[in-house]
């Protein structure tokens, strides 16, 4: 894969398959080498196939996933590009999982720990930078912005203004410097308690919200003495 890709890159990764899918004869199946995800249901005459620009199977690791989708996106945001990770899936589908899992072991980690772990170390790598990170946590919900790194009630309906760059900032949107993982990840799980969940047929702790957490690095030379 290009390091730096001028287009979004979509990768497809399948869950194991439920008891109530196997027995409904929803079948699924992965081909690494062409890219593509074959569904095939027994209700239905042709199959369907998807085409990615990569896949991952049920017994793909949560390490496969970083080092295609979080790694290169890491090195690029560290030589200055912007980058962006979303999830996009049916309530059930793994997003969570993927995404945010903390891991009781370092190999069950979600992209979110796995890319904060990597940002410092290479951080801490740079003797010739000084580098500054901070994060803010956003939601969106009912056609509104909240802060979700501010106390409930406090952080309602901010106001979204387009920048001189043309970037699009929530005004008033808390910023917090951070200078470890640790420090990132607490910030990380607070925020994620004041998400908006509601129960659906599928999941009795949905989220109904979108949430977006992002994560400014700011890097400049180091001044050596002498």
């Amino acid at each position: 894969m290009a390091k730096h890709s001028n287009r979004v890159l979509v990768y497809t990764r399948v869950r194991p398959p439920k008891d109530k899918e196997k027995k409904d004869g929803a079948s699924v199946k992965v081909d690494d080498d062409a890219g593509t995800v074959t569904v095939e249901d027994r209700n239905e005459r042709d199959a369907k196939v998807y085409q990615c620009d990569g896949v991952f199977a049920p017994e793909s690791t949560q390490d496969q996933v970083f080092e295609v989708v979080g790694q290169p996106i890491l090195d690029s945001v560290l030589e200055g590009y912007n980058g962006a990770v979303l999830a996009y899936g049916q309530t059930g589908s793994g997003k969570t999982h993927t995404l945010l899992n903390p891991g009781e072991t370092a190999l069950d980690a979600g992209l979110v720990p796995r890319l904060a772990a990597s940002l410092f170390f290479e951080i801490s790598q740079d003797v010739r930078s000084v580098v500054a990170v901070r994060v803010s946590f956003l939601q969106i919900y009912n056609e509104q912005v909240d802060d979700l790194l501010k106390p409930a009630g406090q952080n309602t309906n901010l106001k979204l203004k387009a920048s001189p760059t043309g970037s699009v900032d929530a005004e008033g949107a808390t910023s917090v410097t951070v200078s470890s993982p640790a420090e990132l990840l607490k910030l990380f799980n607070q925020g994620r308690k004041n998400i908006v969940y509601a129960e659906t047929k599928m999941n009795k702790a949905s989220s109904r919200a979108h949430a977006v957490f992002q994560m400014t690095v700011e890097r400049r030379a180091r001044v050596l003495g002498g």
